[in-house]
Order: C-alpha cells, then sequence, then structure tokens
C-alpha cells in the first residue's frame, strides 16, 4: 500500500480507443500483426491466442456505444469471423475460459451481443 498516488489515467476523448467510427476496424488489422510476429513462439500460443480474443470480443462489446448501427454490426460481425479465421475454437482457450460466465455468455454468441449493445443503446 503506497500514501501517494503514482499512476495517472489520461483519456484523450478523440483518440482511436475511445472514438466510435470507422477506424474500430484498424484494431483487427494490429491484432493481426501481432498475431504474425508471435507464430513462431509456440510457448506463447495459448496467451497470444488470448490477448487476440480478449481484445477482440472486448471491442466487439464495446459496440454497445456505437451510435452507427451499420459500423456496429459490421464490426461485430467482422469481430467474430476475424476469430474464427485465425484461432481455433477460440471459446475454449484455457485463459478466455476464466473470464466471467456472464461476460463469456454475452461474447461468446453473435445474437446475444449484437441484442445487447442494441438495448444498451436505447438506454444511454
Amino acid at each position: 500500500y503506497l500514501k501517494e498516488s503514482y499512476y495517472y489515467y489520461v483519456i484523450n476523448n478523440n483518440s482511436e480507443t475511445t472514438t466510435m467510427d470507422e477506424r474500430v476496424f484498424d484494431i483487427l488489422d494490429i491484432l493481426k500483426i501481432i498475431m504474425n510476429d508471435y507464430k513462431k513462439e509456440f510457448y506463447l500460443k495459448n496467451e497470444i491466442d488470448f490477448l487476440i480474443i480478449d481484445k477482440t470480443t472486448n471491442y466487439m462489446l464495446q459496440q454497445r456505444k456505437q451510435k452507427n448501427k451499420k459500423v456496429r454490426r459490421k464490426f461485430i460481425n467482422s469481430g467474430y469471423k476475424f476469430l474464427d479465421d485465425n484461432i481455433k475454437n477460440w471459446k475454449n482457450n484455457k485463459y478466455y475460459k476464466e473470464t466471467s460466465l456472464f461476460k463469456r455468455f454475452i461474447k461468446n454468441h453473435k445474437l446475444i451481443l449484437r441484442g445487447y449493445c442494441f438495448v444498451y443503446g436505447l438506454f444511454r
């Protein structure tokens, strides 16, 4: 325990990670680069796969804040396709399975995730 703060968050409302527009698709390109850079590191396969799964599903879940319904739907569909194409049996990754059951339930099912995003958008 420290009495003083040693870490500060700076949130830029115009950054790529907080802005909701077509730039969200860049994350899939970035994750592909990470996968390609680490594909020779077999001992890290589960960890790298989890990183890819976690980031992709979190960005899909983040689409609940996306105002543009077409971008939201397109990104969610692209996210599932990306995972299905690149990580065999991604829902059974040993680290991903440690994610809360509730979050996995939402993230594992495209229709439920899209429904969740839609309902969330109604109450914003």
